[in-house]
């Protein structure tokens, strides 16, 4: 009598160059390939935002406090730099939009890996946490963390880079809020650095811009490539 075969518990390798893989373990290329576009065009606006708050600046650190002085400084080049500034925290406030839906969704797909390559069952869901007042300060950070340490066997601590991901995200949060005040007009971006607080406060918070998306291309990308090395590998580790 012949031995039943059991279950298949691989999946084909989806391309010639790959190992079977843990069954179950499907990695999300377009949304991971969309989600690394949209994070650097991203981050080239949040630099773009950045240079343009230091070269608003420049006239209060120069000591110019009457706004006649201050607007006079870029006038003779014919930089209208508060209306560009207005625009680039409009196209920024878009992308984050379209980040935040790619990163959920790829996000939801690698912590079902995350849960075949060994993840506790403890660690909090991928998605419903963000959404939850409170809760979304620590519990996502703790989401993406246990994927992160699934993916790369378990074996290892979070990178301490993971930290401070999560910390400038939080920071990033008021960031977001002060460019929706400058997509609603000019007025706000001429209010904010019109004194030496509102300077303070936006060099601060458009330097945790530029910082946010370059980290957060780190995240994805550190457990992308560990679930495809794990995968490759044909076992779970």
């Amino acid at each position: 009598m012949g031995v039943m075969p059991g279950p298949n518990v691989f999946t084909a390798p989806t391309t010639t160059l790959e190992r079977e893989g843990p069954s179950g373990v499907h990695l999300p290329v377009l949304r991971y390939q969309l989600l690394i576009g949209v994070l650097g065009l991203g981050a080239v606006v949040s630099v773009v935002e950045l240079a343009l708050c230091v070269l608003l600046c420049l006239p209060v650190l120069a000591g110019m406090e009457a706004p006649g002085l201050r607007a006079s400084m870029w006038q003779p080049a014919g930089l209208d730099l508060a209306g560009w500034l207005s625009w680039a925290a409009r196209i920024s406030l878009g992308l984050f939009v379209v980040t935040a839906a790619l990163f959920l969704a790829w996000l939801a797909r690698a912590r079902r890996n995350a849960r075949v390559l060994g993840m506790s069952g403890r660690v909090p869901g991928a998605l419903l946490w963000w959404f939850v007042p409170a809760a979304n300060i620590l519990l996502p950070f703790v989401a993406v963390r246990g994927v992160l340490q699934a993916s790369r066997g378990g074996r290892e601590r979070a990178p301490a880079w993971l930290v401070t991901w999560w910390l400038v995200w939080l920071a990033t949060l008021l960031w977001t809020c002060v460019e929706i005040g400058f997509a609603r007009g000019v007025g706000t971006v001429q209010f904010v650095f019109s004194d030496v607080v509102g300077v303070v406060l936006a060099l601060g918070l458009a330097a945790q811009g530029a910082l946010a998306r370059p980290l957060l291309l780190a995240v994805v990308v550190a457990i992308q490539r560990a679930q495809h090395t794990r995968r490759s590998a044909g076992r779970p580790a």
